[in-house]
């Protein structure tokens, strides 16, 4: 967990020191940060919601910070379409246009198996690992879709979702690793593969 704040620039090899940004939020612990199309910084704390911050007109904002179930944030993506997406630890996902700042909530109450995100990943489809599947929104449905335990993956308790140049996805679970290929039809879990201590 971050404290504070650093830009590196490469070409200077220097550190610049922004954790000033942070005395506009109560929150000391950053998350997770992402860079917008806009050049725009988002910084996603633990406990209390995301702040954005402009390099260029050094202005600072605030959302989802007035509880601690929507405000701890673990991932945050950007879209083919510009749509900020943001992952959080109780609350679900949250979609966000960047310029007017109007916000979206998607939670169980929308088809999410669970509130809980750890991870967003955009390819051909819209990815999100929770503590409950693998799962991905449909966009033209506007409805969420998943994958369990029973369907192949090695647990249904997944951290992160990382591609390879094959168009794999690979899943870290609770229980072990999951190489998942999404272009393959899953007839009795033959598009998933799991790798433990044993392999």
């Amino acid at each position: 967990m971050i404290t504070y704040i650093l830009l590196f620039n490469p070409k200077s090899l220097k550190f610049s020191d922004l954790s000033y940004i942070l005395k506009s939020n109560k929150s000391k612990t950053v998350l997770s940060l992402f860079e917008d199309k806009d050049g725009n910084i988002w910084i996603g704390t633990y406990g209390q919601g995301v702040i954005i911050y402009n390099p260029k007109t050094k202005q600072i904002k605030s959302i989802l910070s007035e509880s601690n179930a929507s405000g701890t944030v673990t991932k945050i993506i950007q879209d083919k379409n510009g749509m900020i997406w943001i992952g959080t630890y109780a609350n679900g996902l949250y979609s966000v246009i960047p310029n007017s700042l109007v916000i979206k909530n998607y939670t169980t109450k929308n088809g999410l198996p669970s509130d809980k995100i750890y991870s967003i990943y955009e390819n051909k489809k819209f990815w999100i690992a929770t503590s409950n599947g693998l799962n991905y929104f449909d966009f033209e449905k506007k409805e969420f879709k998943a994958y369990f335990e029973k369907d192949g993956l090695a647990n249904s308790y997944i951290y992160d979702v990382l591609p390879d140049r094959k168009g794999n996805l690979w899943l870290p679970t609770n229980s072990g690793l999951t190489r998942f290929n999404p272009n393959m039809k899953n007839e009795n879990g033959n598009a998933f593969k799991n790798y433990n201590t044993k392999d």
